[in-house]
């Protein structure tokens, strides 16, 4: 696999009206995944950090791919310019998302992304999935869920080696290096 087929798909809040230190972050990792020439591969929409990443990959020059439900297009209205998949529903659009990314970058955002997170990281315990994930979090936004995780780990409920898998980083250029260093 060469740099220039890796895609990474990000998941984040959709939601418009949180604190502008999020929405930087999401413009912010747009323009390392053009810098790095990593196709990104997200949820459709062009609201809230969804919307800002997309928006700055796309500015910058580079390459994007949205996957969107015909459900959620009008509500959080898409990119025309941005090529879309759109689908019937949200499993489709999940699964779609995770069978065109490489990698996962995991921003803050609500209980979608929460869910969509979960999942990946939940596959990748069962050892369906042999992606690689980041949350990037330089605000701590993920801390109550990763001590919740290592509380799973110390009863028992998560194997050591699993939790190893899910890294929180600070920094956009340590997530995308620590995706990069780690696509099988």
């Amino acid at each position: 696999m060469t740099k220039n087929e890796i895609s990474i798909c990000v998941y984040c809040g959709a939601s418009d009206g949180v604190n502008e230190i999020y929405i930087d972050l999401a413009k912010s990792l747009g323009g390392y995944l053009t810098k790095y020439d990593c196709r990104l591969v997200y949820g459709g929409g062009s609201t809230g950090l969804m919307g800002a990443c997309a928006l700055a990959t796309y500015e910058a020059g580079g390459r994007v791919y949205g996957v969107i439900t015909e459900f959620l297009r009008d509500q959080e209205v898409l990119f025309e310019q941005i090529p879309h998949e759109i689908v019937e529903t949200m499993r489709h659009r999940k699964d779609r998302l995770i069978e065109e990314s490489d990698g996962f970058i995991v921003l803050p955002g609500g209980v979608g992304t929460l869910e969509e997170m979960t999942e990946v990281f939940s596959w990748i315990r069962l050892e369906i999935l042999d992606k690689p994930i980041v949350l990037l979090d330089p605000t701590g936004f993920w801390d109550p869920l990763i001590e919740q995780i290592d509380r799973m780990v110390e009863t028992g409920f998560c194997p050591p080696a699993a939790r190893k898998r899910l890294v929180k980083v600070s920094t956009c250029e340590e997530a995308i290096k620590r995706l990069l260093n780690n696509i099988r």
